[in-house]
This record gives structure tokens, sequence and C-alpha cells, in this order.
């Protein structure tokens, strides 16, 4: 990779801004960070890996401003985390196995799926709730979704809202626009009923 210019490195801070709010409100801010990494010379799993410095960043920058605002899920998502850690081991095992072009492909591919119906904006209608996921269940769709996000990455807050949701219920504050077409975004997919509810001044409670 070349020297980085000085106009490079302003276009790399501003769509890493824009990245990190979009992240840190639903997800996919890596479709914006990823190939800018590419256009700039990087290998394409040379730039995953490096997005990921940048993800790590803003999710506890994000932690932190949660936490401070009063809205914190810590311990329950401490009971998560084991099938994300290890599908996300073995994800990002697979992907360091790929050549760079294949990888650049199937990120492409990624890209045409989330971008075309989250760029539709669909409404979030109303539907009657479905059933939520025995705990062997969501922890084997959590495994699943750790390995799509230790391979690829790039949409993964998508999944997680809907493997969250559906596995019971979980709080953020007031979902964007953004994250109301991901839902959409979902339904297209996979029949999935979704409710957002407000619980509180702060809080919105999202559940399947």
């Amino acid at each position: 990779m070349h020297a980085v210019s000085a106009l490079e490195t302003g276009l790399l801070i501003a769509v890493g801004l824009v990245a990190g709010v979009v992240n840190t409100l639903a997800g996919g801010g890596s479709l914006l960070t990823v190939p800018l990494l590419v256009i700039l010379g990087l290998p394409g799993t040379i730039a995953n890996g490096t997005n990921r410095v940048g993800v790590l960043v803003q999710c506890l920058v994000a932690c932190w401003r949660f936490d401070a605002e009063g809205i914190s899920e810590f311990r329950g998502a401490l009971q998560l985390l084991p099938p994300i850690v290890l599908g996300s081991i073995v994800g990002a095992t697979f992907a360091t196995q790929i050549p760079d072009l294949l990888f650049e492909r199937i990120f492409a591919g990624v890209m045409l799926i989330l971008l075309i119906p989250m760029l539709r904006g669909a409404p979030l209608p109303s539907r009657a709730r479905a059933r939520r996921w025995s705990p062997p269940t969501r922890n084997l769709v959590l495994f699943a979704v750790g390995i799509y996000g230790g391979a690829v990455q790039a949409g993964v807050g998508l999944l997680l809202l809907f493997a969250l949701a559906r596995g019971g219920a979980f709080r953020t504050v007031e979902p964007s626009s953004h994250t109301r077409t991901q839902i959409e975004v979902m339904k297209s997919f996979l029949d999935v009923d979704t409710k957002v509810e407000q619980v509180s001044e702060l809080a919105y409670e999202i559940s399947v």
C-alpha cells in the first residue's frame, strides 16, 4: 500500500466518524469503511481485519456512554458472549484462509443484499409476536451469527438485532430510522414479527 496522503487521511477520519455513529445506532458502518480501505489499496482480508480495530473502539465508547446514561445490559450480555465468541473464532479462522479476491467478491455480495432493502426504507408495521426461541436454539443462532461476524462482520448488527430479540428481548435507546429499516430487512428474508416499545424516558425494548 502507498503512503497515505493528507486527503486520504481526512477521508478515512470522516468516513470513520460516520461509520461510528451508524454502528452505535444500529449497525452497517462497515459497509462504508471496508470498501474505502480496499479502494485505498489494502487487500480485502487485510481491510476487513483493519476495520475491526475501529469497530472495537466504537463498541467500547458506545458501551461507556450507554452506561453513563443508565442503559446497561452487561450482565445479560455476559450470558450471550460464549456462543458468539466461539463462532467468531471459527469465522475469523475461515476468513484468513480464503484468497483476497474471493473475500472481496463475498463482501460485494453481502453489500448488495444489505444495501438494497436498507435504501428502500420500508416502514415498520405492527404484527403479532412470534414464539421466542429456547436457550439452546438461541445459543446455536448466536454461534452462527458469531461465525458471520468473525468472517465478514459487515451488517452483523442486523443479525444480532434479530437473534437478541427472538431469544427474548433487549433494551436500547430510541431506535433510529436505520434500526427500523434493518428490522424490515429481516422481515424481507424471514417470517419475523417485531415489537418496539418505550419502557422509560430513555430506554426502548425490542422484542419478538
